[in-house]
């Protein structure tokens, strides 16, 4: 009796520190759940317009081209994209706040839905936020599909 006791109580003591760790760990966070702020999309859009624009139309980063490059990456991926070869003309010129700003404003060019808390130019916080396509919208209208309609003779 004495060792089960024992037992139970060294399985308690090794398992707890575990469970705790687990519980400590944060859940992943995606682009689909708001990290980033209305305002912070709209000053990177004002340095999208005054730095970026002339090698680059906001269409080109989104949809289709936006999702092959980013869809799948850490946020952080994009991040650097942005802070070390744009803009083109003078490469990593722009501060790390502005930088956040664009990333803020390409991801509300893609539908993705803003949060209460700005984007932080932290590369440990976007490292652990995964850029993820936006939803396809569901149907507008619904398709009816024709069936002939049988004459009784």
């Amino acid at each position: 009796m004495k060792s089960t006791l024992f037992r139970i109580g060294l399985l308690a003591a090794v398992a707890a520190p575990a469970l705790a760790q687990d519980s400590t760990r944060q859940a992943p966070r995606s682009t689909l759940t708001g990290v980033y702020t209305t305002e912070q999309a709209n000053r990177g859009k004002n340095v999208f317009l005054g730095s970026c624009k002339s090698c680059h139309a906001p269409e080109s980063h989104v949809g289709a081209n936006f999702s092959r490059l980013w869809v799948g990456k850490p946020l952080l991926a994009l991040f650097k994209y942005v802070s070390e070869g744009m803009p083109e003309n003078d490469p990593g010129s722009l501060g790390a706040e502005a930088n956040a700003d664009v990333v803020a404003y390409l991801l509300q060019l893609n539908g993705m839905p803003t949060g209460g808390v700005e984007l932080a130019p932290d590369s440990t916080v976007m490292r652990q936020i995964l850029v993820e396509p936006k939803p396809a919208a569901p149907p507008t209208h619904h398709q009816t599909r024709l069936v002939p309609k049988r004459i009784h003779e």
